[in-house]
């Protein structure tokens, strides 16, 4: 078991994916006390090693001082006129792509402690400096280095960047800081350039320390009595007392077991990973009555009458958890709501495991459910590679968290990062780059459906297409050096094709076809004259050639089975002549370049999701100083962005829209139906910077207010300052970082059978012998602690000179009672036999004038950890006794 904690940062090195790290590599982060450790920051060893993490890089020789090595970063190329690099397969000169970076993650760092760094770059475009990942309370980074501004080229080394110089800077760390990481990269489009002899050494202790924000020893309980979890619940009405028996067994209803028990496993393991189970165990019935269990079913979730019909619509999200002395019975209306409840249930009893040092839950019943349709990460990968265990890492995550849908931008204007049939030539094969292969998708999108999330690709087209003009150069195929130009067949077919291909290898209901920022569009007079053409009026504009166009994807997707979505800032209602597709899905990023506002889109009846320009996580480091002080009012620079207070004032619902230069707006509630859910959108750049696990650190306290938010439940406490301890404490996905477990062991299962002979039923006077057999017999798998009751009171004043032997083991004897008591092999099998001679009462009673009688066994058996599935004969079975003559 491992609790996967925000403060666990070195350690996720290894586990969570750098950028191209060395397959199998281990981390041993130095401690405090041993002080900074930075490993081979010269480069010696000729390869990159665990702790440093690189894109479009490459170790050469010689180094800064004229011998061993140093870090290339960017790409080389063959002359001066080349535009594909040596090793790559793209024309990328002068572009974003012709960048690079390298990461070397401190170890053994103190908090509130100076720290100098020192390194050595020969080049022009350099970035260089040395990140704190929470320099200051909550969540602000801060890098100190080279200066410049927050997307600024960097700077030029002496002499035109042909000389090395050794540049230096302090870094004062922050309250709870235990690493730093130090980075150079090429931050303008001036590629290659050179970095060597990272070094760090302490300096001294903070002159004016920070303190970290005061936090509990044990999670208190939310404001509606259950334990905070994120997100929330919806509603929660308390009993009396308290469920805090040990939880051995997960149950699965027979009715569902054929389409939840691999949720239920999930879950479970996730719980048992927790440690809030006792290596609880699964099986299948029809109901359980045992209070160490939690009984999972599928059913109908009764929403209270104020639950947006939205809402009503996802009711296969939604879940209720009934908990009483008797043991946790979890009602869900479908598979999805299965895992949320199991992942809600696992973080309730985290907590009160903590807070009590025993797995509890208050009595009563929690009810959860939500009215937005997508629960987003959107990842930025179109810029960049990234590896297939961080993006695994992230589903874990989102599910843990009620998330459900992946967006995965595979090409912007740098190349495309997945296999294709249709655009090879845009694959991304340069050196230290990369992309995915078909195979490695589908392994991917199977693995999040297991999660119950959704991965859309993103083809960002027509514009967004500035490297594809430099690949594509025939005269007429592309528009303005940046867009395809539609108003050609065979290019907008290709455009329509390579959406279904994305859509069909994704396997997703929606691909994301861009359509944002053809800032050129309206110049375009081509397309004016193709539209007016292809539609017989003269009135069409050039925006009216975008809708037509849109429409021709987003029919080609809906043959395949998909629909589209795409950006809202080229959307300004001047295309009179061709509406927009109303079951195109418009993603709003801000209110800019003279787009419609959010209202305007929903009021056109389709539906709307916010990726909102006001929380883009963008990934260049902060080297200014402005967010360490900033309140509610700063959404935050770059990797800081959005400040923590600012997005829970702010954006404090789904419902609420960017508005670009202004002031974030929220949707009229009579539109807020087609509100259709949240984006929350990591915005990336070409040089790579920040490495995976640097991303991972920044990323999760923001997601999980995200979380929140977007599943459109009341928080449970009053400030951002308050709900932080909960996601610290809560921490990351079970598994994290590391391979699942997806099973968990099934209960093992045993039954017995009372035969008797002469047979039940069957009548019996003095003298006559009989004997009982109690046959006792496990299933496929070993059961333990078993325990086999018989009792004898309704025999012995009817018998004489009884016997009783087992086969295995040993019988306790306590008056009438027989007790057998043992573990059974898997497919093992005792017996009990008992014997006796009949003897009769032969009185005649008041009740029993005609002086017959029963010979009656009664047998119970019970096993903590197991499941009896059958007793059979065990009770009113009985032979009949009669006396002579009768």
């Amino acid at each position: 078991m491992r609790k996967r904690t925000l403060t666990a940062f070195a350690s996720c090195l290894a586990v969570t994916g750098a950028l191209l790290l060395a397959p199998g590599a281990v981390t041993t982060p130095a401690t405090a006390s041993e002080g900074p450790a930075l490993v081979d920051g010269g480069f010696e060893s000729g390869g990159w090693g665990p702790q440093t993490q690189h894109n479009h890089a490459a170790i050469v020789s010689p180094g800064a001082d004229g011998t061993g090595s140093a870090a290339r970063i960017g790409l080389t190329y063959a002359d001066a006129t080349a535009k594909t690099p040596i090793g790559g397969n793209l024309p990328v000169r002068g572009t974003g792509v012709d960048r690079g970076m390298v990461n070397k993650t401190v170890t053994g760092i103190k908090p509130n402690t100076q720290y100098e760094f020192s390194i050595a770059l020969k080049g022009s475009g350099i970035r260089w400096g040395i990140f704190d990942t929470e320099n200051s309370p909550y969540y602000r980074g801060l890098a100190r280095g080279d200066g410049g501004g927050e997307y600024a080229a960097g700077i030029t080394t002496p002499n035109a960047g042909a000389d090395w110089k050794t540049y230096t800077t302090t870094i004062t760390t922050g309250p709870r800081t235990t690493e730093l990481n130090a980075f150079c990269f090429v931050g303008g489009n001036v590629a290659p350039a050179y970095c060597d002899d990272f070094q760090v050494k302490e300096v001294a202790a903070a002159t004016t320390p920070k303190s970290a924000p005061p936090s509990w020893d044990a999670p208190p309980l939310g404001e509606n009595g259950f334990p905070v979890t994120i997100p929330a619940v919806q509603s929660f009405a308390a009993g009396s007392g308290t469920w805090s028996a040990p939880l051995q067994k997960f149950v699965v209803d027979t009715a569902s077991a054929d389409r939840i028990t691999d949720e239920v496993d999930l879950g479970a393991a996730s719980l048992r990973e927790l440690g809030v189970t006792d290596d609880a165990t699964l099986s299948i019935a029809t109901e359980s009555a045992d209070a160490n269990s939690v009984f999972v079913r599928l059913g109908d979730v009764e929403l209270p009458a104020s639950a947006p019909a939205t809402a009503r619509e996802l009711s296969s999200e939604a879940y209720r958890i009934d908990t009483t002395k008797k043991g946790i019975t979890i009602t869900a209306g479908g598979e999805a709501g299965v895992l949320y409840a199991l992942n809600t249930l696992g973080q309730a009893l985290q907590s009160t495991k903590a807070a009590t040092g025993k797995a509890s839950l208050p009595i009563g019943t929690a009810v959860n459910w939500t009215d937005m349709r997508f629960r987003a990460l959107q990842v930025d990968s179109g810029r960049r590679h990234y590896s297939m265990a961080w993006l695994k890492n992230q589903i874990k995550d989102l599910a843990w968290t009620n998330m459900n849908t992946m967006v995965v931008r595979v090409k912007d204007g740098q190349g495309l990062r997945v296999e294709s049939e249709v655009f090879p030539e845009l694959v991304d094969h340069l050196p230290d780059g990369g992309s995915w292969t078909k195979a490695e998708v589908r392994d991917l999108v199977a693995f999040a459906r297991q999660y119950h999330v959704t991965v859309i690709p993103e083809f960002d087209m027509p514009a967004h297409a500035t490297l594809d003009a430099q690949v594509f150069t025939e005269p007429g195929y592309m528009l303005a050096g940046e867009a395809y130009n539609y108003a050609r067949a065979d290019v907008r077919k290709r455009l329509a094709d390579v959406a279904v291909e994305m859509g069909d290898l994704f396997d997703s209901p929606y691909v994301h076809i861009g359509a944002d920022e053809f800032m050129a569009l309206d110049q375009q007079t081509s397309l004016r004259d193709w539209i007016r053409k292809e539609t017989g009026d003269d009135a069409a504009t050039t925006r009216d050639s975008y809708a037509w166009f849109l429409n021709y994807v987003n029919t080609a997707l809906k043959d395949a089975g998909h629909k589209a979505m795409v950006w809202n800032d080229q959307l300004n209602g001047r295309n009179k002549v061709v509406p927009l597709d109303k079951d195109i899905t418009v993603i709003f990023w801000a209110q800019i370049y003279g787009s419609l506002d959010a209202n305007d889109l929903l009021a056109e009846g389709r539906q709307v999701i916010g990726s909102s320009s006001d929380l883009y996580h963008d990934l260049w480091p902060t080297m200014g100083t402005a967010d360490q002080t900033s309140g509610s009012s700063r959404n935050g620079s770059v990797i800081n962005r959005p400040l923590p207070e600012y997005a829970w004032e702010h954006y404090a619902t789904p419902y609420v829209f960017s508005g670009g230069w202004g002031a974030p707006y929220s949707a009229r509630p009579e539109l807020r139906g087609n509100v259709g859910g949240q984006f929350f959108p990591i915005w990336d750049d070409a040089h790579g910077w920040a490495p995976e696990h640097v991303l991972t650190q920044t990323l999760m306290p923001r997601l999980r207010l995200f979380a929140q938010t977007v599943w459109n439940s009341p928080q449970q406490v009053g400030s951002f300052a308050e709900f932080d301890p909960f996601l610290r404490f809560l921490g990351h996905s079970p598994f994290f970082g590391e391979d699942p477990v997806t099973k968990i062991p099934r209960t093992p299962d045993w039954s017995i059978e009372v035969s008797a002979d002469p047979g039940f039923g069957t009548t019996v006077r003095p003298g006559t012998a009989a004997t009982w057999r109690i046959d006792i017999s496990a299933g496929d798998l070993a059961v333990d602690d078993a325990s086999v009751e018989v009792d004898l009171a309704d025999v012995l004043d009817n018998v004489s000179a009884e016997k009783a032997t087992v086969s295995t083991g040993k019988l306790a004897r306590a008056g009438s009672l027989l007790t057998w008591s043992g573990d059974l092999a898997a497919d093992g099998k005792v017996t009990i036999t008992v014997t006796a001679r009949v003897t009769g009462p032969f009185k005649a009673t008041p009740g029993n004038p005609s002086w017959n009688g029963r010979l009656q066994l009664s047998v119970e058996g019970t096993a903590p950890r197991s499941d009896l599935t059958s007793c059979e004969n065990c009770t009113g079975e009985a032979l009949i006794l009669r006396r002579p003559g009768a």
